[in-house]
C-alpha cells in the first residue's frame, strides 16, 4: 500500500509483479487499493482487467472503487461497460459512484440509461450525485430534467450538481 503513496514507475511495476503471485485475498485489495492511488493511465488497463474478469465480486467491487479513487477519464469506458452487466445494487451503486469520480468523456450516458432502468431510489439518488460530479452537458440535460422529480432528495442532488457543475447554460 506504500508504494501507492510513493509513486513512480518503479511501484506501478513492482505493485504489478507482486499482483500477479499474491494469492491471499487481503493482500491483493490492498494492492488493488494502491494501483488506484496512483492516478496514472497505466494502472487502469489492470484494474480494468480486474473489473471485467475477477472471479470474486470483491475484487470487482474494490478494482471499480479503485478506478474512481484514480479519476482518470480513461477508466470511464470500463465502468460503463461493468455497470450495463448485472450486479447486486451494492455493488452497482459503488460502479456509480466510481463513473461519477473519473468525469471523462461518456460518463454521462451509462448513468442516464442506468436512471431509466432503475426503481430503486437510492440507487437514483447516486446516479443524481454521480451526474453532478461530471462537467458535461449530456449530464446537465439529465440533471435538469431531475429538477421535476417527484423525490425531494432527487430534485436537492440535481439542484446542488447543477449548481457545482459550471454548465453557464444550466
Amino acid at each position: 500500500a506504500a508504494l501507492g503513496e510513493i509513486g513512480g514507475d518503479a511501484s506501478l511495476v513492482a505493485i504489478a509483479k507482486a499482483f500477479k503471485s499474491e494469492t491471499a485475498l487481503l493482500a491483493r485489495i490492498e494492492m488493488i487499493a494502491a494501483f488506484g492511488r496512483f492516478r496514472d493511465r497505466r494502472a487502469v488497463a489492470p484494474l480494468a482487467a480486474l473489473l471485467a474478469s475477477a472471479k470474486s465480486t470483491n475484487i470487482r467491487r474494490r478494482a471499480a472503487i479503485a478506478l474512481g479513487q484514480g479519476r482518470h477519464p480513461a477508466a470511464t469506458q470500463a465502468l460503463a461497460e461493468a455497470v450495463e452487466r448485472p450486479q447486486n445494487q451494492s455493488f452497482t451503486g459503488d460502479l456509480v459512484d466510481a463513473i461519477g469520480r473519473t468525469g471523462g468523456p461518456g460518463a454521462a450516458p451509462p448513468l442516464t440509461a442506468l436512471m431509466g432502468r432503475s426503481r430503486d431510489p437510492l440507487l437514483r439518488i447516486r446516479i443524481t450525485i454521480a451526474l453532478g460530479s461530471i462537467t458535461d452537458g449530456d449530464a446537465s440535460k439529465l440533471l435538469i430534467k431531475l429538477l421535476d422529480d417527484p423525490r425531494p432528495p432527487i430534485r436537492f442532488h440535481a439542484i446542488r450538481g447543477l449548481a457545482t457543475s459550471g454548465n453557464k447554460t444550466a
